[in-house]
């Protein structure tokens, strides 16, 4: 009992010592920024990330570091990484865009409204979500079906119908949500070369520095090296050394 509680000490302490140390480097950083020693605020926000710690403010400060230094691809990163803990935060939302705009940026593709609308009603939740509503949907489903068998009346029949329907839409919604969370989106650090094969021999284009893409899949090609197959925001695929981009999850 007695080594029980002494590791609980131990970790304890440790654990607050952690915290300690987290919030000097943050107290720091936050003060070199003040003085506009952002290279600085550079070194004690990532000595914090390095620790393994992760929030919203971490990345914000980066992201605010880094633009104020001139590094706009890293600031960008940054900023989206930290919309990923809070994805309607407006500073970091400003930010961001006032970051895009000192980069040539590719324009994406408009989407029409109801591809927006169900982009956004399928992010509402995870997987894992939307397969617990589809299994409740069925069992639902199941229930309606029995009850008309043995009752064959107009509402029941109406619900059965209405039920097959929300099974229809969590079905998509749970695959739709599945390939959202095996996306890889990253940002291009510097400006790179693109290309049509994994080969990386002939050259289709130039992506510049700070532009986001979705990876798709990587391989590595005959000289062993990992190669990235994206997509990029104006529709086009290609192949790219993963070396150029850095993850934004």
């Amino acid at each position: 009992m007695r080594l029980k509680l002494t590791v609980f000490i131990l970790l304890v302490s440790a654990s607050v010592k952690a915290d300690a140390f987290i919030d000097s480097l943050f107290l720091k950083g936050n003060a070199n920024y003040q003085e506009e020693q952002y290279a600085e605020a550079i070194a004690s926000y990532t000595q914090i990330l390095d620790s393994n710690y992760v929030s919203f403010e971490l990345f914000f400060n980066l992201g605010n570091s880094y633009y104020q230094f001139g590094k706009i691809p890293s600031s960008i990163l940054y900023y989206e990484k930290a919309l990923l803990i809070d994805k309607q935060n407006k500073a970091c939302l400003n930010n961001l865009e006032l970051a895009k705009n000192r980069i040539d940026k590719i324009e994406p593709i408009p989407k029409l409204f109801y591809v927006n609308w169900w982009n956004y009603f399928s992010s509402l939740l995870r997987f894992n979500g939307w397969s617990i509503l589809l299994v409740l949907s069925v069992w639902l489903l199941c229930f309606l079906i029995f009850l008309f068998i043995k009752n064959r009346k107009k509402w029941i029949f109406n619900s059965i119908i209405t039920s097959l329907t929300f099974c229809l839409i969590f079905i998509f919604a749970m695959l739709s949500s599945n390939e959202k969370e095996k996306e890889k989106p990253t940002i291009v650090m510097t400006n790179s070369e693109i290309y049509s094969s994994p080969a990386l021999k002939t050259k289709i284009g130039l992506v510049k520095a700070g532009n986001k893409a979705l990876i798709k899949e990587v391989v590595a090609n005959s000289k062993n090296k990992e190669v990235a197959f994206i997509y990029l925001e104006d529709g086009q695929t290609a192949y790219i050394s993963t070396s150029e981009l850095s993850f934004i999850k």
